[in-house]
């Protein structure tokens, strides 16, 4: 284990970097402190650190296989669309001019040439002067990030060539009368690159192909949606290279003012989707409630995949995404999913007692942080022992869903409520089928959409939620989850953040760690923790 105990008597993580990593780290070795005094503690914080670097070890490695991989007619692409790119400006340009301008125009377009025809001969001077123009190429994401030396400069040198062609064109024609033909771009036709509209739909379509991955009912609603919604503001025939930073900045902040349930609102329910988006920057909808940061977030972040996904199938050569575009999820706190107090939790666990679910369903919930999918959906061979433990094996049967990867776990019953009889409880269960006696599946085919409704119905006469439709309503069974994190965020002296985190079913740094970390800490020690979460009523 990767772990040294200072005089101090905190503990440190420290570990080489493998060999050929060394120079991309700019380092031998990693260390830093546990921020821990305690033994156990330092060892599970460092198996979470060991995967976690694992995992960046691969990517780099992954990455710098993929650059070398370019072949030189993949950089002789990249030069051409840069080329015409350049192109493109230099004829707005020139059209923009008005006759008198126009006298030096061959004068200027000889220049031109000229410094680019001493460039590719390898003039230093001229060499320099045009650095600005690769430093613009890798701007605008044309140029992947880490290329190695040998082919940037291969690049160049094709780039280079390009335009003194794309000068040598403009002179050609520009020589003639002007009501003669203009010039032609460099022909790259033999680049099979589908357009954003024709791209998206092969997106999709990759993601309902694909087998290797299980995916609940509702997985491709925000792939669709978020697709659906960037083909709409920048249009279906968008080539992709021109898909830059700026455009998704563009489209960012137009999410932010997008009508939430577009499709129910009075309002936007008969409008296109490019239409509502043209209306956006008017203000006609910034009456009506707008998405929320995190599904802005979602969405940007499936477009991320778009276009990772064009990267991985060379139609563009980096993806212009960058972690910036994501905001800052600050929801006013009347607008999110509060945590129940101890006065409101006395009055929910001592409400109908008589009915299983309301009685270990909701201590479930509160003393082990699960979600009500994962508890609607457990049967009794989900609980076994292990090393004499009581435990629960989250979405481990056949036909089970779990929310993420990092939800699939293995938690001990905590004693709390082990004494209050729930092992003798569920020895009563059958053996086969759902231990809680639940109505069939709503839309969706979740068993949690009509009890997580019956649930909201009991905080009514609770004084804990209003009636239906009297304004935002801040408590639902998800609230459990809440007071779950609260309880340790109080015991924060003692437990590891990222042990609520993976005993919760969340991800660690938006990376889902759970089953590596999880597998290598003793359900004891797992339980343990669990025993040290206290909630004055229970």
């Amino acid at each position: 284990m990767h772990t040294v105990r200072q005089e101090t008597g905190v503990y440190y993580y420290q570990r080489r970097i493998p060999l050929d990593l060394q120079a991309d780290f700019g380092k031998t070795k990693l260390g830093f402190s546990l921020r821990t005094k305690d033994r156990e503690t330092a060892k599970a914080k460092a198996r979470l650190h060991s995967v976690e670097l694992d995992a960046k070890f691969q990517a780099i490695r992954r990455q710098r296989e993929r650059l070398q991989a370019i072949s030189d007619s993949d950089l002789q692409v990249i030069a051409m669309n840069e080329a015409n790119y350049q192109f493109d400006q230099i004829e707005k340009d020139i059209s923009g001019k008005v006759l008198s301008e126009r006298e030096n125009l061959i004068d200027d377009l000889s220049i031109a040439k000229e410094q680019y025809s001493d460039a590719l001969d390898g003039n230093p001077n001229e060499l320099k002067h045009l650095t600005w123009q690769l430093d613009e190429l890798k701007e605008r994401h044309l140029v992947p990030k880490n290329l190695p030396k040998d082919k940037e400069q291969r690049l160049v040198f094709y780039w280079l060539r390009n335009m003194v062609e794309v000068y040598t064109r403009f002179l050609n024609e520009y020589s003639k009368p002007w009501e003669q033909k203009r010039a032609n771009k460099i022909d790259i036709s033999h680049a099979r690159v589908p357009e954003l509209g024709q791209a998206a739909e092969e997106y999709l379509e990759d993601i309902r192909n694909d087998k290797t991955k299980y995916r609940n009912p509702k997985y491709m609603d925000k792939p669709m949606v978020a697709a659906r919604a960037l083909v709409a503001m920048l249009g279906a025939e968008t080539k992709l290279k021109d898909i830059r930073y700026k455009e998704l900045r563009i489209f960012r902040d137009l999410l932010i003012r997008f009508p939430s349930n577009v499709n129910l609102k009075r309002e936007t329910r008969n409008l296109p989707l490019e239409e509502v988006f043209k209306l956006i920057p008017s203000g006609k909808f910034d009456h009506l409630p707008s998405l929320s940061p995190k599904t802005v977030n979602a969405y940007m972040q499936k477009v991320k995949e778009l276009l990772d996904f064009a990267v991985r199938n060379d139609w563009i050569m980096s993806n212009p995404y960058d972690p910036k575009l994501l905001i800052s999820d600050e929801v006013k706190r009347a607008e999110k999913r509060l945590a129940f107090t101890s006065e409101q939790l006395q009055k929910i666990l001592r409400n109908r007692q008589e009915d299983d679910f309301f009685k270990w369903g909701t201590r479930l919930a509160l003393g082990m942080g699960l979600r009500l999918n994962e508890i609607c959906q457990l049967e009794k061979a989900n609980f076994q022992e292990v090393d004499n433990i009581l435990c629960v094996k989250i979405a481990s049967l056949e036909g089970q869903r779990a929310k993420t990867k990092a939800s699939r776990r293995t938690l001990p019953i905590p004693q709390k409520i082990l004494d209050l009889g729930f092992e003798e409880w569920l020895a009563t269960r059958p053996n086969k089928g759902l231990i809680f006696n639940l109505s069939s599946e709503s839309s969706g085919g979740y068993l949690s959409s009509k009890i997580s409704q019956e649930f909201n119905r009991t905080l009514v006469p609770l004084g804990i939620r209003k009636p239906d439709g009297n304004g935002q309503q801040p408590y639902t069974f998800h609230s459990f989850r809440h007071t779950f994190r609260d309880a340790f965020r109080a015991k924060a002296q003692e437990i590891p953040k990222e042990i609520a985190e993976i005993l919760g079913g969340w991800t660690v740094d938006k990376v889902s760690v759970a089953d590596d970390y999880g597998s290598g800490l003793p359900v004891a020690e797992k339980k343990r923790y669990l025993d040290m979460i206290e909630f004055e009523a229970f």
